[in-house]
């Protein structure tokens, strides 16, 4: 019998390969981040290949080879199986027990199922994974942070969380109370008519206090977790975020939002709505037992039917923030390319792309609300029949001169209160399985495996590279075994045509990847034994990608650091700034964003030069940040540069020049 602990849903259309390897890292007693695991095999928006997913499970301690077989029944199991849906749609699924006429499969799309074999070898390309542990797996404890952060907050904001308890508590007796009016209330007293008229006031002015108890308390908390998260995505490693698009990150912070809504409108109201509910029955109880039996009995059915409902709602929640995903990423892009858009004349192209994505994810956001519509059905239908039995039983006892009419309305309130109270505690079920869906995306940005600081402290030397050769993909290298040595302090120009891997061996030099062979050494020290902060305080790199922010020159050019005026200028000069900024009537003053920028393509290069020129550092990495310069210009800029920097500078270019004394040309065999 194969363990439900295997069945990993996956996340996204283009997880299905991971939660496969995850699945067996299961299977054998191990456990890991989804997102590290994407990370490890290189999975991008259109999946994985084979080949990476052979080299991530090596990386897991897997002995691994992938190979081509038709056969079911000739296969070591578990492994990993290819299919194609439709014969278009590649996906991956693992295969964990045969016999002769159906398969036991883990479908990260569904989850286990049993299918026919026939059914199965249609799909099936006989393209397979097969994989197994050379030792006992790491069970990587999956650390909840967000929940640790959140609860962290809530410990701080103990006394309120207890306010609200007390004053819910307060709530509760005066409607039981007020539910007795028609009992206690004496018309012709008008004492007891304006007793009534205070309860009536207390509980609106109670209702009022815990909103806005609640409210401080989720901009408290929301403050809190959302400020961690951008802590910790700008901690992570560039290459870390080389692999995610800025929409996906920006929708995990917008989720934040609603994961900070689950204080009051889940796990308050969840422990208040019960509170209701208890002495609801209890005030029922002291009337009559045997209604109490009864609702409580409905109670717990309706509570189960829900429960098993929505429990197989996990995949219907996952596609409706896939698509979500998908489209704020496509909304994202599409508005920061906005321009380039209209300059292609694509609007017509590019607005149907946006509405199909929106129609997708609006499809599955229907999709979620019929079913929930339709479970909602059943459990009103009912709750329907438990109040009509409830009615007709008290109904009955009038008719039998065991009640009085002032009973059954009684019973009526305060059922209508539990009535209430419970849809209320009903509806938390499926907001928390969507949020904690959330909370579980948000955590896999926590649980990346992030390198820790330690290290050896920076020492400036000569910068050797030796044999270094580097891929992106894992399986075409983009360097291979480069050689060479730059001097220390030494202004040194390194050509090549684009693609020959100039910019990647900076990139290696800043850091940006861990992952090569060979070795990078500046002094004595190999540059990954270093400190990662430290590293950071003494080397900076630049390229002509990097973007503006909204405000003004100057603003760009400081980057929120502080330099003295002296400093300032000095570095304007270098770059022949002065020169520029004056025909800017608000000079350094003048408001420039990403998509506001009167500065031409030149002047933009010089602004952020300047902004890494401005602090010192004991190497600068300029790749290809003059590259719309004209001629004279950047030799000026380069001349002024040699004359004045005395730190190291490795400056990239595709156009030949002479200004430093050494160069050094790239080329790929």
């Amino acid at each position: 019998m194969v363990r439900k602990n295997v069945e990993v849903i996956q996340e996204e259309k283009s997880d299905c390969g991971v939660s496969c390897l995850l699945s067996i890292i299961k299977y054998y007693g191990g456990d890991e981040s989804l997102e590290n695991l994407r990370i490890s095999s290189l999975t991008t928006d259109e999946g994985v290949s084979a080949y990476n997913l052979i080299e991530c499970a090596k990386q897991y301690g897997f002995d691994c080879i992938g190979i081509k077989e038709k056969n079911i029944d000739k296969l070591n199991l578990p492994c990993i199986a290819h299919l194609k849906i439709n014969n278009t749609l590649s996906h991956f699924v693992v295969i964990y027990d045969r016999n002769a006429s159906s398969v036991i499969i883990m479908d990260p799309a569904v989850g286990l199922i049993k299918e026919g074999k026939s059914i199965f070898e249609s799909k099936f390309t006989g393209v397979v994974i097969s994989l197994y542990p050379k030792e006992k797996l790491m069970k990587k404890k999956i650390k909840n942070i967000l929940w640790q952060n959140i609860f962290k907050e809530l410990k701080k904001s103990k006394w309120s969380l207890i306010l609200i308890i007390i004053l819910n508590l307060i709530f509760v007796l005066l409607s039981i109370v007020y539910s007795n009016y028609i009992q206690l209330l004496n018309i012709t007293n008008p004492k007891s008519v304006i007793l009534f008229i205070i309860i009536i006031i207390i509980l609106k002015l109670i209702e009022y206090e815990i909103a806005k108890i609640t409210l401080k308390l989720d901009a408290k908390v929301g403050k809190s977790i959302t400020s961690n998260f951008f802590d910790y995505i700008f901690s992570l490693p560039l290459r870390i975020l080389h692999l995610k698009n800025s929409g996906e990150i920006i929708k995990r912070v917008c989720e934040l939002d609603e994961v900070k809504s689950m204080i009051s409108n889940t796990f308050i109201q969840a422990v208040l709505s019960s509170l209701y509910i208890f002495n609801m029955l209890i005030a029922i109880s002291i009337i009559n037992l045997k209604l109490c039996f009864i609702i409580f009995v409905f109670c717990l059915l309706v509570i189960i039917f829900c429960i098993k409902k929505y429990k197989k709602l996990k995949f219907t929640f996952n596609n409706y923030i896939y698509e979500s995903t998908k489209y704020n990423v496509l909304l994202q892009d599409t508005i920061s390319s906005i321009s380039s858009i209209k300059h292609m004349n694509q609007e017509q192209s590019y607005s149907e792309k946006l509405s199909d994505a929106y129609n997708e994810f609006i499809t599955s956001y229907k999709i979620a609300n019929i079913t929930l519509s339709k479970i909602d059905l059943m459990k009103n239908i009912m709750l329907g029949i438990m109040e009509f039995l409830v009615i007709s039983v008290m109904l009955f006892g009038i008719s039998k001169g065991n009640y009085f009419i002032q009973d059954i309305l009684i019973i009526q309130l305060l059922l209508n209160f539990l009535l209430t109270s419970f849809n209320s505690m009903l509806g938390v079920l499926p907001t928390f399985i969507l949020e904690s869906k959330i909370v579980r995306k948000v955590n896999e940005f926590y649980n990346i495996n992030v390198e820790n600081n330690g290290g050896d402290n920076f020492e400036n030397g000569d910068i050797k590279f030796s044999n270094v050769t580097f891929s992106y993909n894992n399986y075409e290298n983009t360097i291979e075994k480069i050689t060479f040595e730059i001097e220390k302090g030494s202004h040194v120009t390194l050509n090549g045509v684009s693609g020959s891997g100039k910019s990647t061996l900076m990139r290696l030099l800043n850091r940006e990847y861990d992952d090569y062979s060979g070795k990078i050494m500046i002094g004595s020290k190999e540059i990954r034994n270093i400190k990662k902060h430290d590293y950071a305080e003494h080397i900076i790199y630049s390229s002509q990608n990097e973007k503006f922010i909204n405000g003004t020159i100057k603003e760009n050019i400081l980057f929120e650091r502080k330099i003295p005026d002296e400093d300032f200028n000095k570095i304007i000069n270098i770059c022949l700034l002065d020169k520029v900024i004056k025909k800017y009537p608000l000079g350094f003053d003048t408001y420039i964003s990403s998509q506001i920028n009167p500065l031409s393509g030149g002047e933009k290069n010089l602004v952020i030069l300047a902004r890494t020129l401005i602090e010192h550092k004991d190497i600068y990495i300029l790749d290809e940040v003059l590259s719309e310069l004209n001629y004279e210009k950047e030799i000026e800029v380069l001349k002024n540069i040699d004359r004045n920097i005395k730190s190291t500078i490795i400056y990239i270019s595709h156009k030949k020049s002479n200004i430093f004394k050494e160069v050094f040309n790239v080329r790929k065999e």
